[in-house]
């Protein structure tokens, strides 16, 4: 006699069956409608069963304007990039001089990781290389 969970294993699914709709009055009974899929059957279980996971967002999440990068950091990072970016110059450049001992203050995480420039220091660069053509009167 085979056990419960050999039984189960050979045990054949029935397929879902899908009612067809009821042919309309106005139509000859000779025209049958056909079935409606039963991925259209299963929406609406799907959207019952769903729906208790869903969450609500709270309004003053809606009317959340975005703040200038000063409201969370008075002095952000940049990455090689982003200062070459800032002060006009090439990546490459501003990497050689940083190898050379030139260039803006760089923070250096570690021996070989990652180098980050403060946007203060980036502005006091830019501004103490800036030349002035006319004389002040």
């Amino acid at each position: 006699m085979p056990t419960p969970t050999e039984t189960n294993k050979n045990a054949v699914l029935p397929s879902p069956q899908v009612k067809a709709a009821a042919p309309d009055q106005t139509q000859p009974s000779t025209v049958a409608q056909s079935p409606q899929p039963a991925v259209d059957a299963n929406k609406d279980h799907l959207a019952k069963r769903f729906a208790a996971y869903r969450k609500h967002v709270p309004e003053m999440f809606l009317k959340y304007e975005p703040q200038p990068v000063s409201a969370h950091c008075n002095n952000p990072l940049l990455d090689e990039h982003g200062a070459a970016v800032f002060l006009g110059l090439s990546r490459e450049l501003l990497k050689k001089w940083s190898q050379r001992g030139f260039g803006p203050d760089y923070i250096q995480y570690g021996k070989n990781g990652p180098i980050r420039y403060e946007v203060n220091e980036l502005t006091e660069f830019r501004l103490f290389h800036r030349i002035q053509l006319r004389s002040a009167q």
